[in-house]
């Protein structure tokens, strides 16, 4: 008996990892994968080779901090030549917890002109809503990829730790080997595949996500502020650059909320850090170092006054000398 329950929770292990369905979001590794040669629906007349629309696989990735990459892998376009008028690729996923309201998709729609379209919407019982236009880029050969670029936030503003769920990858041809006048030909579509959940950020290692530290180098200055004023985010050593060379390094220049690139924030005629020193406000021209006290004429000839005094008591001395030899 505890021998086989021994196996039972085993294989109950092994199922459950078997059947986890996070993954990585690479080529060796994509969330979505389909068998070639089976670019072919059969409920409708073939002609030619279909290898320019049999998916191979298709997978998400990180293109930047505000973009997604959705990368096609199709067998076969040699050319452009080859990318057949009147086809679409597209992928389609689930965002939100809407599995019964609609899917998200973005696709490469090459139109009858021969024009391309890099679109991105929401998909619901058959109708294709354009929600945005992103950008893409075709790679021709055997195999050959197709990148959709899409912004972050057209998508349902997606974050680090989100999952886009069960995606499909679908191509088809528009009427072209139709039976049926404005109809869809399916020539090759995936069942759903591997969830992607969007990477962890932490540039400084504060335990702050990227996207909701305000902060993400960690030097004291927040990312709108650096960004506002040419400053790098992901650069904490710019905290200690004086790039106008008034006095106050840049973090200090945050501090006091001054411009980093004008010497003189409030055009009063005194640099930023000789007001900072001074205690006045560098952001106010009405607001000006005290001016110094005028210096007595003692004070201002301290020094020539002072040689003076010296030359004549040598002077004296000497004479004083002169007049005990005489005497003498």
């Amino acid at each position: 008996m505890k021998r086989e329950l021994i196996i039972a929770i085993i294989v109950m292990f092994l199922f459950g990892i078997s059947s986890l369905n996070v993954s990585a979001g690479s080529e060796s590794e994509p969330e979505i994968t389909d068998d070639e040669g089976d670019a072919i629906d059969n409920h409708y007349p073939t002609e030619g080779n279909a290898d320019h629309l049999d998916i191979v696989a298709a997978w998400f990735s990180e293109k930047s901090e505000t973009h997604i990459r959705i990368t096609i892998k199709i067998l076969s376009i040699p050319s452009a030549e080859d990318l057949e008028d009147g086809s679409d690729y597209a992928v389609r996923w689930y965002f939100g917890g809407n599995t019964e309201e609609y899917r998200w998709f973005a696709w490469l729609d090459r139109e009858d002109n021969g024009t391309e379209e890099w679109e991105y919407g929401k998909h619901n019982d058959g109708s294709y809503t354009i929600v945005g236009v992103c950008s893409g880029q075709i790679v021709y050969g055997t195999p050959a990829y197709i990148h959709i670029d899409i912004p972050k936030a057209g998508i349902g503003d997606v974050k680090e730790g989100d999952t886009l769920a069960a995606p499909e990858a679908i191509t088809h041809r528009n009427e072209r080997f139709a039976q049926e006048p404005g109809s869809y030909y399916g020539v090759d579509f995936t069942s759903a595949g591997n969830d992607y959940v969007l990477p962890f950020h932490d540039f400084d290692g504060d335990g702050i996500p990227d996207s909701e530290d305000t902060d993400d180098d960690g030097d004291g200055m927040s990312d709108d502020w650096e960004e506002q004023n040419g400053l790098n985010p992901k650069d904490a050593s710019d905290a200690d650059d004086d790039p106008d060379n008034d006095g106050l390094n840049n973090h200090n220049e945050s501090l006091y909320s001054t411009n980093p690139n004008d010497p003189d924030s409030d055009d009063d005629t005194y640099t930023d850090g000789e007001e900072v020193a001074a205690g006045s406000n560098p952001n106010s021209d009405i607001s000006v170092p005290p001016p110094k006290e005028e210096e007595s004429f003692v004070e201002e000839n301290l020094l020539l006054i002072a040689l003076s005094v010296l030359v004549i008591i040598i002077v004296l001395i000497i004479i004083i000398v002169v007049l005990l030899k005489r005497r003498g």
